[in-house]
């Protein structure tokens, strides 16, 4: 399944964010982009994974996000605390079709796991800030170096 969804989550100064994400399931693995990767082939997911047995996927009905209402789903791991985050959709139908979609994704991996099939890609986490690349700024290491020779 693949389609538009909302990311909902929080920023790392405590605001609530609702941005526009496009997510592809496969099987059992799962990729969000911000923009369509079939438009755009070069694209690489900001975020990747695949499902785990233990997913729970539930249905939070309508809830109001940044001046919005959308129909939201949240997902956890109930193993481990740290693997969990909700999408929102436009209406109820669409967060039904995610749901089911999602479930599949957990029974393929729960068959996977039966059969003794092991993956070596890591759970999705829709929480969390996802790694950002570190970039150069010119001068940096001047200031950098002038801080530490005056604290110490």
């Amino acid at each position: 399944m693949t389609g538009w969804v909302y990311h909902i989550g929080v920023s790392s100064v405590g605001h609530e964010y609702c941005h526009l994400r496009f997510l592809t399931i496969r099987g059992k693995s799962v990729a969000m982009y911000k923009r369509d990767p079939l438009d755009n082939p070069e694209i690489e997911p900001i975020r990747k994974g695949v499902v785990s047995p233990t997913l729970v996927c539930e249905e939070l009905g309508r809830q109001r996000v940044n001046y919005g209402d959308f129909y939201v789903l949240r997902l956890y791991n109930p193993m481990d605390q740290n693997m969990k985050g909700q999408i929102a959709c436009a209406n109820p139908g669409e967060v039904r079709k995610w749901l089911e979609a999602f479930e599949e994704a957990r029974l393929q991996a729960e068959y996977d796991m039966m059969r003794g099939v092991s993956w070596n890609e890591n759970e999705i986490n829709f929480d969390g800030h996802r790694p950002r690349l570190r970039r150069y700024v010119y001068g940096l290491g001047k200031y950098l170096r002038i801080s530490k020779s005056t604290a110490g």
